[in-house]
């Protein structure tokens, strides 16, 4: 039996039947094929299991993330571990960066300080990204109109060949993965041990 720290109840610890593991993973868009897996217990965050899949993407690959991913440890770790080819990930809505240079498709070439984990006063690097800002309007159950905004940053730091629209075009694909998920998710209830 493992214990939980997620229980209301007494000291906050609880047995439970199975333990709890946590995944992160690398998956293709389109065809849904995992490419990579980090496993990890209690102790290990989903960042922290991400940051050690970097090592397995290549000159050729393409990193897009939620805003999960969008924070200045993780872009530390990314650039400095990985030999990915080109990243696109939302920005977390609390992560700062300072305006450098405007590009012409309204985009901007962005410093964004990271800070250490263990000591949020110090800052261990600054490193230089394109960050583009952008809306998608939806209607809610209401029909009310509601526009979200989101912010992305890329390495991708060429704004004729990659223009802004075209990057946010491209990120909104990362949603169909999303799906995937879900249906694994639903699949893996149907199972008596999952």
């Amino acid at each position: 039996k493992a214990k939980t720290r997620n229980s209301p109840v007494g000291d906050g610890l609880q047995e439970v039947a199975f333990p709890q593991i946590y995944a992160s993973s690398l998956v293709e868009l389109g065809a849904h094929n995992p490419l990579a897996v980090s496993v990890g217990a209690g102790g290990d965050c989903e960042l922290s299991l991400a940051a050690s899949l970097l090592a397995r993407l290549g000159p050729g690959d393409m990193l897009m993330g939620d805003c999960l991913y969008g924070v200045g440890w993780f872009l530390h770790q990314l650039v400095g571990t990985s030999q990915c080819g080109a990243f696109l990930l939302k920005v977390f809505h609390s992560q700062t960066s300072s305006p450098v240079r405007r590009l012409a498709d309204g985009s901007w070439i962005v410093e964004v300080k990271v800070r250490s984990r263990t000591r949020p006063a110090k800052i261990i690097a600054t490193h230089r990204v394109r960050e583009i800002h952008y809306a998608v309007e939806s209607t809610n159950a209401q029909g009310e109109l509601i526009t979200e905004t989101y912010r992305l940053w890329t390495n991708l730091i060429d704004s004729s060949e990659h223009p802004a629209q075209q990057m946010a075009e491209l990120y909104n694909t990362r949603w169909e993965h999303e799906g995937y998920y879900r249906e694994l998710k639903l699949e893996m209830k149907k199972h008596k041990y999952l």
